[in-house]
């Protein structure tokens, strides 16, 4: 099982170095910072894979998919008020979305109670 763990570990390190190249020679091709993030995601690095969405969410300013990957990579990583803060940003760009209204609710509330 080892030689598994070893060999998914070279595979994604080769893809970094691949995709890291693509971005270096265009760095506003989100998608290939998008694929980055999943493959730091599934290497178990949540902050790396943060650190490229929320390059993407910053220029991708209405999907839905890099909203939900950016909030849910923050709260993995332990940070609500970036969650809270991909939250606002959403909302402020598409203030009729009920259902990121309830999810920033939600979220103050979990923050709120882990307030001493």
């Amino acid at each position: 099982m080892k030689r598994g763990d070893d060999y998914e570990k070279a595979k994604g390190a080769f893809v970094i170095l691949l995709l890291s190249y693509r971005i270096e020679q265009n760095p506003d091709d989100l998608d290939m910072r998008y694929r980055l993030a999943g493959v730091y995601e599934r290497l178990n690095d949540p902050t790396k894979s943060l650190e490229q969405l929320d390059y993407i969410f910053a220029r991708d300013k209405d999907s839905r998919d890099v909203f939900m990957a950016s909030v849910g990579m923050a709260l993995r990583v332990g940070q609500p008020g970036k969650a809270r803060f991909y939250i606002t940003e959403w909302l402020r760009r598409h203030p009729e979305d009920e259902a990121a209204k309830q999810y920033l609710q939600d979220l103050d509330r979990q923050i709120q109670a882990q307030q001493p």
